[in-house]
């Protein structure tokens, strides 16, 4: 496992305590599988306009590192309603296959980030098949709301909404993946060189390509994507398991290059 080395004047903060404000941030995140392996799940988030919705997330949850082939070859895409009051969830089915061989994925091996447009001018891309979708269409960020690198700074706090698939006990009720969480945490570093956002909130296996969160004077914000934890050795010697995210700046240079 690799080991960043830290040399941190600031001692490690604990877990936050979702408050209210926190907690709507459970509105956004998407559940994400590679076909119907539901333990291999990632998270992610829907992001888009009136006419277009993509999917983001962390490469390696639909993509194998190592052979650079797909994990499976369909996909499920879960959201909840951008009506809170509705009950009924926005469900998408990706044919994978297709849907990598066309201009609607765009991906980023280096900071393992992935984009894939499911709806163009309103009408759903081919290898997707919207399966059941609310009256209120899938909660999703606005892209004004995402943001590159002028938000981040050591020290502010950030937030991961993700579902900690990896910590449901084998026999526990299908309903508890139904369930993502909210967990805060300092930014410790971010290396303006690669993007790569590091802070104390607690992940799990599950929360890759969960979205990351800031609150901002001009409200939610996203700043990054969850994509994995490395331990990091503190100046007294102990060793931490820290969160890895890359920053939106690789994900808004994606979008510009949709056409």
């Amino acid at each position: 496992m690799l080991v960043l080395a830290l040399l941190l004047q600031l001692s490690f903060q604990s877990e936050a305590q979702a408050s209210k404000e926190e907690d709507s941030l459970l509105t956004y995140p998407a559940f994400v599988a590679p076909g119907p392996v539901l333990r291999l799940s990632g998270s992610g988030v829907l992001l888009g306009t009136a006419n277009t919705t993509y999917l983001l997330t962390a490469r390696h949850v639909f993509v194998n590192d190592m052979r650079d082939t797909l994990v499976k070859p369909g996909g499920l895409v879960r959201a909840r309603a951008a009506d809170p009051k509705e009950s009924m969830s926005y469900v998408v089915k990706l044919d994978l296959n297709i849907l990598r061989n066309s201009e609607n994925w765009k991906e980023d091996k280096e900071h393992d980030v992935l984009l894939v447009r499911l709806i163009h001018n309103q009408f759903p891309v081919e290898g997707v098949h919207v399966t059941h979708e609310p009256k209120s269409g899938p909660s999703m960020i606005p892209l004004p709301d995402v943001h590159g690198i002028s938000e981040i700074a050591s020290g502010k706090v950030v937030y991961i909404a993700g579902y900690r698939t990896s910590i449901i006990p084998n026999n526990a009720n299908g309903s508890e993946l139904n369930s993502a969480s909210v967990r805060g945490g300092k930014i410790l570093l971010y290396t303006i060189d690669d993007g790569k956002i590091v802070s104390d909130y607690h992940a799990y296996s599950g929360d890759s390509g969960a979205p990351i969160f800031m609150f901002t004077e001009s409200g939610i914000t996203l700043v990054g994507v969850h994509i994995g934890r490395q331990d990091a050795i503190t100046n007294n010697g102990s060793k931490r398991e820290l969160a890895i995210a890359t920053s939106t700046q690789y994900v808004l240079e994606l979008i510009s290059s949709f056409h």
